[in-house]
């Protein structure tokens, strides 16, 4: 097992492009490291890959089967599912969740796109740039529960780089 650290500038963003850079296999993992993600969910996105031979698989609070445990009511009903449908309709996509940045990805979508964000908008860019260039993503339920140690840094000002970096993807 590899460690890399983090070099360049902090940013989730960044850290996760840089992540990306160093990753050798043939399918690539992300998943974030606050306890937020159901590692159960991994099975099933490895299940759905298998069975529809898709490029992505990503994981979804907003369908059938996920949701969310202690997640700000005002943010989850007047910021993410108006988002999340909007967007949904923009870019004509079937997938409910287009920023949780739990994601099962065939290596040759990392290798054929140019990620740029440096922040938290890296959930939804890494999410709409293969829906936008083509790549067959497909969904499975997961349940997103809220950190029990630590506070986050995806504060909810900052969630409004998620409607820019959407829009920037749309409009390339």
């Amino acid at each position: 097992t590899k460690f890399y650290f983090q070099k360049e500038y902090p940013g989730l963003g960044r850290g996760v492009r840089e992540g990306l850079s160093y990753v050798t296999g043939s399918h690539i993992l992300m998943m974030d490291s606050d306890g937020e993600m159901s590692p159960d969910t991994v099975p099933l996105m490895i299940k759905k890959m298998e069975q529809t031979n898709c490029d992505m698989v990503v994981g979804s609070r907003f369908m059938k089967g996920g949701g969310v445990e202690g997640y700000d009511k005002f943010k989850y009903w007047f910021m993410n599912r108006p988002f999340q449908t909007f967007f949904r309709i923009l870019f004509n996509t079937k997938i409910h969740d287009l920023t949780l940045g739990f994601k099962l990805i065939k290596r040759e979508v990392i290798d054929n796109i140019k990620f740029d964000s440096n922040f938290h908008d890296i959930a939804v860019e890494t999410t709409l740039r293969p829906i936008k260039h083509g790549y067959i993503v497909e969904e499975v339920p997961t349940v997103w529960k809220s950190r029990e140690k630590g506070v986050s840094k995806n504060k909810l000002l900052k969630n409004f780089k998620y409607v820019f970096k959407a829009l920037s993807i749309y409009l390339s």
